[in-house]
């Protein structure tokens, strides 16, 4: 089955993950988008300096044609060492994604891919803003979480299988493993591993994360049923949150059942009831609270 992917954003990610889609059989087509069409063609050129042929399956295009792809990868937004405020990087975020959804009317059998900050809460808002099915939409961040969570048990000598991410990506992240030895010290080092690499070489070049959004594509594509750490809406817990799904053709399969244990538990109630109080109210004060969006709703 042809499958056409459009990578919204030529940033560091989005430039990032051409070079693997160019490389990945899986996917037939890319539509590039970006705000500006001269940077989505030289991003597209860039690749084919690479790898010409390959690079033949690269369409610079507008916004409009993201209704023809079957995934969306939307990378566009503004970053947390721009915009340090986690309640105005959120309103920013979720401008830029009103205005870029709304060129588009996506539907299934799409499957979007959220990346902007942060991740979480605006996965939330843009399953609201498309109307998509829930299992339709997802947010990336888990699966660098989850591997960041297996370094640090590497680097102090526990084992990392059995491992999980849950809760939020980032800063809140839960860091599930078997014995929970030295739970606050392993939890720490997890959340503040960006910041370490920011403070030894200022902010990275997110290579790892353009390897784990192809791998992630690629789930989806073949329909392999694998497990990420993505944050998606868990039909058990009723809320949108980091956790291990399976993915497939279909986006979001089922949770993974996973054991948490008593100090993570403890985290993870505390995240849920938060979440629970303040999700609802996400998407009103950026909307309502808009005269600028309000008008631009008007209009759609």
């Amino acid at each position: 089955m042809a499958t056409k992917v459009a990578v919204v954003g030529v940033g560091n990610v989005g430039s990032g993950l051409l070079y693997f889609l160019a490389a990945n059989p899986n996917v037939d087509k890319v539509f590039v988008m970006s705000r500006s069409q001269k940077k989505a063609k030289a991003a597209v050129m860039d690749v084919a300096s690479a790898c010409p042929h390959r690079a033949q399956k690269f369409v610079p295009s507008p916004y409009s044609q993201m209704s023809q792809a079957d995934v969306v990868v939307l990378t566009a937004g503004e970053t947390p060492e721009a915009v340090p405020d986690r309640g105005e990087l959120y309103r920013l975020n979720c401008r830029i994604v009103e205005e870029i959804l709304g060129h588009s009317n996506l539907a299934p059998p799409a499957t979007l891919i959220v990346l902007a900050t942060p991740v979480d809460d605006i996965t939330a808002f843009a399953q609201w803003k498309t109307g998509l099915p829930p299992a339709r939409v997802m947010g990336f961040g888990g699966d660098l979480d989850r591997n960041r969570l297996a370094s640090v048990l590497l680097s102090q000598g526990m084992p990392a299988e059995g491992i999980h991410i849950v809760g939020e990506h980032g800063r809140k992240s839960i860091p599930v493993y078997p014995g929970e030895k030295d739970y606050d010290q392993v939890a720490r080092g997890v959340r503040r591993y960006l910041s370490a690499i920011i403070e030894l070489a200022g902010p990275p070049r997110n290579l790892a994360t353009s390897v784990l959004l192809d791998e992630l594509v690629t789930s989806i594509t073949t329909d392999a049923g694998r497990t990420h750490h993505v944050c998606g809406y868990h039909p058990q817990l009723a809320v949108h949150l980091t956790w291990p799904f399976r993915i497939g053709r279909k986006g979001l399969m089922a949770p993974t059942a996973v054991h948490v244990g008593k100090q993570a538990r403890g985290d993870l109630d505390r995240l849920l009831e938060e979440r629970r109080r303040t999700q609802e109210a996400l998407v009103a004060p950026v909307t309502k609270g808009s005269p600028e969006l309000r008008q631009e709703r008007k209009h759609e």
